[in-house]
């Protein structure tokens, strides 16, 4: 059935039922499943802020990277309240993936444009920091040393804003460390 081509409303019990096994199977690691789960609910374009974040760990966990940043940056356009949390994210997603210069560039452009908030001028300066370093290296050395003291750090500045994206960075940290 076209959930879409219709005129059907998804009922709040259910709603509330798969947004719950959503963040259950996310919790146990099973992010095939919570995806599924994520996709009837936008199907029915029920798939909330916290829903969407769940959808980005659950791409970054089974390395669907591509589609992790198209979402991120998807997010940070249309959700102003959140773009700084979608951000964060997406510059993880980046240092992750060694686009470092991408990075630079970005923050960069936001420092000149914009104000940080308060909680993410750390985590955003210590991922700088690290890409410039990062950038000017050659032969490329690998980050694995230098990750332990960012994620340390990050922690502490991200459970004090927003679990979920905790969870995110906890996550990442402990595939890539």
């Amino acid at each position: 059935m076209d959930y879409e081509q219709q005129d059907v409303v998804m009922f709040p019990g259910w709603r509330k039922e798969l947004e719950a096994k959503t963040f259950e199977a996310v919790k146990h690691k099973n992010y095939k499943e919570a995806l599924l789960h994520i996709e009837q609910l936008e199907s029915f374009d029920e798939a909330s802020n916290d829903i969407l974040t769940a959808k980005v760990i659950c791409l970054i966990e089974t390395s669907q990277y591509e589609q992790a940043i198209g979402l991120c940056r998807k997010l940070m356009r249309e959700d102003d309240e959140n773009y700084y949390k979608y951000l964060h994210i997406y510059l993880t997603i980046l240092f992750q993936n060694s686009q470092y210069a991408e990075l630079v560039d970005l923050l960069d452009e936001i420092q000149n444009h914009e104000s940080i908030p308060v909680e993410y001028e750390e985590p955003f300066k210590q991922l700088y920091d690290m890409s410039k370093q990062f950038q000017e290296q050659t032969p490329k050395r690998d980050s694995s040393e230098h990750m332990e003291h960012f994620w340390i750090h990050s922690k502490v500045v991200i459970s004090r804003n927003n679990g979920i994206c905790y969870h995110t960075i906890v996550n990442i940290q402990l595939n890539h460390i």
